[in-house]
């Protein structure tokens, strides 16, 4: 099940959603009174509706399947799955046109739903969230160790994708004013499952193209990664350094695609869970925006 970011673990432990689900069924009730038409109509929006986005979710599986799997475009689309999407879609927009209230009974669930979701995350984002680095193999464990007695190591954070690594190399000595003598470590951080409050990523350092690269997957964000490989690196040995480009992206929208999906805002955020770790202010690592 897709969680979409939402991290559901302490609303079951305390109830929450249960709570709010059973105090807006009370309003619900009290506002429609013995309205027979309207509850009929809004458990059977949800039924359909249920269906519907189930169907859709089978046919968007099969077709990434079979994507994977290369299979010809004519021959990817699950014609079974489609048509009960087509058939449970048509029948939920009838029923929602003709009988609004049960539209608005299923998006009150909804709405409650999702806006509980994300003012939770909004208020946990800041929390560090990190139990331990694991490691894909004894290489990687012994290049770790070498990187924790550098006396100053520089962190690189790079977008996923295809990167050419030496001009990035240059771009951020240029920019940055880092002599050559100083070695650069590239950080290159993916997100696994956003709803994964809690995060062991696993740790893989390669050479590519005669410079070090630290994959780190299995994270819940970017920013809680870059962080915590910082921070982790100052135990022992220099202080590290994080060196950041500015981002061209709008800041509201960053500030909701790392609230949402966790990723977006990355320097801020680095430098918030940087500042907020527990450990002495001499021994913090430097975020550095240029």
């Amino acid at each position: 099940m897709n969680r979409l970011g939402m991290e559901f673990s302490w609303s079951v432990k305390l109830g929450v959603l249960a709570y709010l689900f059973l105090a807006l069924k009370f309003v619900l009730i009290a506002y429609y009174a013995t309205d027979i038409d309207a509850h009929r109509a809004a458990y059977l929006t949800a039924v359909l509706a249920l269906f519907a986005f189930a169907a859709l979710a089978a046919t968007v599986d099969v077709w990434q399947r079979r994507t994977a799997r290369e299979w010809r475009k004519a021959l990817r689309v699950p014609p079974v799955f489609l048509l009960a999407l087509a058939t449970f879609g048509a029948c939920t927009i009838l029923v929602a046109w003709t009988r609004p209230v049960g539209a608005v009974v299923a998006g009150a669930f909804v709405a409650l739903v999702l806006v509980l979701s994300v003012i939770s995350r909004a208020w946990r984002s800041t929390e560090f969230r990190f139990e331990a680095f694991e490691f894909a193999d004894k290489v990687t464990e012994h290049e770790w160790e070498r990187l924790m007695a550098a006396d100053l190591p520089i962190l690189v954070p790079l977008r996923p994708g295809k990167h050419d690594l030496r001009a990035r190399e240059i771009e951020v000595r240029t920019r940055h004013r880092i002599p050559g003598t100083l070695p650069i470590m590239f950080v290159l951080a993916e997100v696994a499952d956003p709803s994964d409050f809690n995060q062991r990523p696993l740790v893989r350092i390669a050479r590519e193209e005669g410079r070090v690269v630290i994959h780190i997957t299995r994270c819940c964000s970017v920013a809680h990664a870059v962080a915590a490989c910082a921070l982790e690196l100052a135990k022992t040995g220099g202080v590290p350094e994080v060196h950041f480009g500015w981002s061209v992206e709008n800041p509201v929208t960053a500030n909701l695609h790392f609230v949402l999906f966790g990723i977006g805002n990355v320097p801020w955020m680095v430098y918030t869970l940087i500042r907020r770790a527990d450990v002495p202010d001499d021994r913090k690592p430097h975020v550095i925006v240029a």
